[in-house]
């Protein structure tokens, strides 16, 4: 089980380099370097509005898994029928995974694991707003458990229909910012999109409120000096 985190710092250039494992994305017709801009933690990605333009992931980190996570900062323009991230097997015709989709404007999570039909979540965060805000998703493929978080906080939890335990595959990259399914200019993100994370494995409630919240380790020489013991705090992002 491996993570993977995109920060999306690098200001310059079409690769996009995972901070954790190493396995890179690429960006595919977004406008660099105008794309690069800040974002909630150093540089981050904005996506402009009807242009068909995605960041590519290599499929092969969740291929074959069963349990999934996908978490990241996102400041929306508008959701319209957009898409935040997808990946899809389109060789059988079913969509394996599509998060956070406009549907006529409203934020939904809609998830497909073959076999099953479409699973579609109303997601109850306020994103269009001009603010920043934090987002994650986990799938459990033993028991068809979807959770999503917003802002750190577990918001709502579902059961998806269709035959446990099938593992994800796909035939093309991973897509952030388009549909991997019909990627089109109607469905390409619009805003940004920072601190990209990606895992085969089940976060943990708290793990996914640090990716919200991450804690700042005081380094032991900086504590001796004040007369503290090393601990941790956490950024005021609330």
């Amino acid at each position: 089980m491996v993570d993977h985190l995109y920060k999306f710092d690098e200001k310059a250039g079409v690769i996009a380099s995972d901070s954790i494992s190493g396995i890179n994305a690429e960006l595919i017709q977004l406008d660099v370097p105008a794309a690069w801009v800040e974002g909630q933690v150093n540089g981050g990605v904005r996506f402009r509005i009807n242009v068909d333009e995605r960041v590519e992931v290599p499929s092969s980190i969740l291929e074959g898994a069963l349990d999934c996570s996908i978490a990241s900062w996102v400041n929306v323009d508008d959701l319209g029928f957009t898409r935040w991230f997808s990946g899809a097997d389109t060789t059988t015709g079913l969509r394996q995974l599509h998060f956070l989709a406009g549907l006529d404007a409203t934020p939904v999570i809609i998830v497909r694991r073959r076999n099953s039909a479409n699973t579609i979540v109303s997601f109850p965060g306020t994103l269009v707003n001009g603010d920043n805000h934090h987002i994650g998703f986990t799938i459990n493929g033993a028991t068809n458990q979807l959770k999503a978080y917003f802002n750190g906080d577990l918001i709502r939890t579902a059961t998806m229909p269709g035959t446990p335990n099938i593992p994800l595959t796909f035939d093309k990259p991973l897509y952030i910012g388009n549909d991997a399914d019909n990627p089109t200019v109607g469905r390409s993100w619009e805003g940004l999109i920072d601190e990209f994370f990606i895992s085969d494995r089940l976060l943990t409630d708290e793990e996914m409120e640090e990716l919200f919240n991450p804690p700042i380790v005081i380094p032991p020489a900086a504590t001796k000096k004040r007369g503290y013991q090393n601990r941790r705090v956490r950024h005021g992002f609330r």
